[in-house]
């Protein structure tokens, strides 16, 4: 009978122990985990300047630690809510990115840092710069990340200036009494990167030579109306000394008919004289080239000056803002006959290149 009720109390005992067991497995999932949550977006963006930036996490659980996959992201300190990293400078064009590491032991979270690669902003076609001989300042339109510094040459200081501007910078050139053309490179510098420039300056022998272009033509007592090519005038040195010869063919009013232009070249322009007399004839009359202004008035003396401008290596002589134009008149003797040719608009264009 003893035997038996040992018996029974050891079976009891065991299944306590198993239900113990068994309620342990049971339960073991509400044993509470440590929270451990990042509080902001997985993403850091940052320009290319670098900087700081800061990961806030909520963390009841063990100390968290953190660790970077690239050298230029580094952990500069962790407290019991965030994590502050500081990001180099990127100098170059491609962006990059850098993985952070979370964990409190048990839990691992990840950010990702995206740093933009450095931008400079500037007109390839550009780094070419045609100037006039006279003084003047040259604009160059370039942006960036980072600020420009200008190297320029002390060779080239002689004549050139420069200065960084809010919107790239600015060559101030001395004026070219040189008689010929020269040249000068300088850098442009972001960071580890350079672009090359080249200032070509010009003198009045840049200009000689054939040209193209057009220009308005109205001569209503000949029936001509439109805008003619100018292809084929020439500029040249005139057989007097600082003169110059532009010769202009007139085909739209006979084949083979020229307008001759005497100018002298003063600061950069050149300068055509009125009265000049012209190889036109008709009716006994003989062509004088004369000016004219945008009001309809006739000036048998006036000064009328070409002016060169320069973009993209290519020079354009065309009027000044003075308002007056090309008159091609007829005279008998001094006596002024009319019959008009009137040349309102007048553009030449040649390539220095």
């Amino acid at each position: 009978m003893r035997i038996k009720n040992i018996y029974a109390l050891c079976l009891a005992l065991c299944g306590l122990a198993i239900a113990a067991a068994c309620s342990d497995e049971e339960n073991d999932h509400l044993i509470p985990t440590p929270k451990f949550e990042i509080i902001q977006s997985t993403n850091i963006d940052l320009s290319a300047k670098g900087g700081e930036a800061t990961i806030e996490f909520i963390s009841e659980g063990a100390e968290i630690k953190a660790s970077v996959d690239a050298n230029w992201c580094r952990i500069k300190e962790i407290t019991d809510k965030k994590v502050t990293v500081t990001v180099d400078v990127n100098a170059g064009y491609p962006s990059r990115t850098a993985a952070i590491i979370l964990s409190d032991g048990q839990t691992n979270r990840k950010v990702a840092v995206l740093q933009q690669g450095a931008v400079w902003i500037y007109n390839q076609n550009e780094t070419k710069l045609f100037v006039r001989d006279i003084a003047g300042d040259v604009f160059v339109e370039t942006s960036g990340t980072f600020p420009i510094e200008l190297d320029i040459p002390e060779s080239a200081k002689q004549w050139i200036a420069g200065e960084v501007t809010d919107t790239g910078f600015k060559l101030s050139v001395q004026e070219n009494t040189t008689d010929s053309r020269r040249t000068a490179s300088f850098k442009a510098k972001m960071n580890n990167r350079e672009v090359e420039y080249t200032v070509i300056q010009c003198s009045v022998t840049d200009y000689m030579g054939r040209w193209n272009g057009e220009t308005q033509v109205i001569g209503e007592d000949f029936g001509i109306s439109g805008l003619f090519s100018l292809a084929g005038t020439t500029v040249e040195e005139s057989k007097t000394e600082g003169e110059y010869l532009i010769t202009v063919p007139m085909d739209m009013l006979a084949e083979g008919l020229t307008m001759e232009l005497t100018a002298v070249y003063d600061k950069g322009e050149f300068v055509v004289t009125t009265p000049l007399a012209q190889p036109i004839s008709t009716s006994g009359m003989s062509g004088y080239l004369i000016a004219a202004d945008q009001g309809g008035g006739l000036y048998l003396s006036a000064d009328i000056a070409l002016v060169p401008s320069i973009k993209n290596g290519v020079v354009t002589l065309t009027y000044d803002d003075a308002g007056l134009f090309f008159v091609i008149g007829f005279f008998k003797g001094s006596s002024y006959q009319g019959y008009p040719i009137l040349f309102p608009t007048f553009t030449m264009q040649k390539s220095l290149k």
